[in-house]
Formats: C-alpha cells, sequence, structure tokens
C-alpha cells in the first residue's frame, strides 16, 4: 500500500455567506478527513461522487484508480485504462476522467469501467480538468491559460489568462502549472507552495487560502483537488 496520506480540507469559512467580488476562501484551510492513498505514487487527482470517494495515479495505466467510502476507508482498486490527470464529478453524482495525451474524457462507472465520451483538442496532456458552476462547459489549465471547452461535447470555446499568474509560490514551474480544479461559486482553484488561489472567470485573483503543512516533495504531483458535487474543498498530500 502506498504510504502517501490525502487530506481533504475546508477552504471556506464553516458559516461563509453569499460569494463575495473579493472570494470566497477562508485564510487558513481547515482539515476534515485524511486517509491513505491506495492508487499509487503519482496521485493526479481526487473527486467525490457523493457515495464513493476516489483517488486516481497518472505515469501508467495498472490498477491506478482508487476507491474509498465517505470515512476514506479503501473499497476497491481498479484498472479502466486511461493514464489519468483528474478525476471530478458533477452534481448528480457522475463521475467522469481527463486523460494524459488527447485529452479524452471519460464517464467512470461504481464498478471502475472507463468509457470515453469526447476530447478536449488542443488542451495541454498534462492538465487537469473540472466542469463550470453550471456543468455546461469543462475547464483545463496550462501556464496560467484556463481552456473552456462545451459539454457535453468538448467544443473549445475560449481560453483565459490568469492575471498575475506566476508571481506567487512555484506557479510557472511543474506540476503547478497544470493543476487546477473548480468550485460550485464558479470560481477556479490553483495551488503553489502551500498556498490555494482563488480565481474569477475574467481571470483575477480574488482570495488566497493558506494550507496549514509542509508542502511535500519527490511526487510527479504533489497536490491534488477534491470536489465533492462542486463543494469549494480540497486535498492534498
Amino acid at each position: 500500500m502506498n504510504s502517501k496520506a490525502f487530506l481533504l480540507a475546508s477552504l471556506v469559512p464553516l458559516l461563509a455567506g453569499p460569494a463575495l467580488a473579493d472570494g470566497t476562501l477562508s485564510d487558513t484551510a481547515t482539515s476534515v478527513l485524511s486517509f491513505v492513498d491506495t492508487s499509487g505514487t503519482t496521485s493526479t487527482s481526487a473527486g467525490n461522487d457523493g457515495t464513493n470517494v476516489w483517488t486516481s495515479m497518472g505515469g501508467f495505466t495498472n490498477s491506478n484508480l482508487g476507491q474509498y467510502d465517505q470515512s476514506g476507508n479503501p473499497t476497491a482498486l481498479y484498472q479502466p485504462g486511461p493514464d489519468f490527470r483528474a478525476v471530478f464529478s458533477d452534481s448528480a453524482g457522475n463521475l467522469y476522467s481527463k486523460s494524459f495525451g488527447a485529452g479524452d474524457v471519460s464517464s467512470i462507472t461504481a464498478a471502475g469501467t472507463a468509457t470515453v465520451l469526447c476530447t478536449l483538442a488542443g488542451s495541454n496532456s498534462q492538465s487537469a480538468a473540472g466542469f463550470n458552476a453550471a456543468e455546461t462547459e469543462i475547464y483545463t489549465m496550462s501556464v496560467g491559460m484556463i481552456r473552456r471547452y462545451t459539454w457535453p461535447g468538448c467544443t473549445f470555446i475560449a481560453a483565459i489568462p490568469l492575471i498575475g499568474w506566476g508571481t506567487m509560490g512555484n506557479e510557472a514551474a511543474f506540476p503547478d502549472d497544470f493543476q487546477m480544479e473548480t468550485t460550485g461559486a464558479g470560481r477556479i482553484l490553483t495551488y503553489s507552495a502551500g498556498t490555494v488561489s482563488e480565481w474569477d472567470l475574467a481571470g483575477n485573483r480574488t482570495g488566497t487560502c493558506t494550507i496549514p503543512i509542509a508542502s511535500p516533495t519527490g511526487f510527479l504531483f504533489k497536490v491534488v483537488q477534491l470536489e465533492d458535487t462542486h463543494s469549494d474543498e480540497t486535498t492534498y498530500e
């Protein structure tokens, strides 16, 4: 079993009100769940379909999708086929993945079976992916540039440059330059050097949140986000 642990952390105040123009993040994240990842050593993403928590590994395609209950207890390990760069869910509890290479988006069943639905043409092969708030679009990121695609269909719409990208932590360095997540408030989350940044759809950095642990080293993807049907939460190693 991989000894790497994931922590699920709340990034928003427990009594948060409506989304504000200056961001919705707390100053410091609060850990709410910790569990050991079974999917491998190069973590790429995590997701929650409302019944199961999932973690994925990139770099190869054998036994790289871990399944857990809502307390983080491992329940299965699957080999569905994709070389994962993201797993993410919609509000109905459907699980999807974005893979390395052409950027195929696949549906993932509770039994760990993957079916390719469409391809995010032009997306960076390493980038993560996530839905917008309305689940009508998928976003990917590459070096501070968010790419928007229709959902369903994966047709490219437009690109959004993140203003000031590369000025905090190691944002301009791999793997921080490809990691992103989305929130129910319609914002984009990125991570670098112990800090989660929140961005609006105009590309403005609207807030930051400190992860209260030292950033680890030695993994291809050091920090991954976990979306719980678009809740404002994240996981980190």
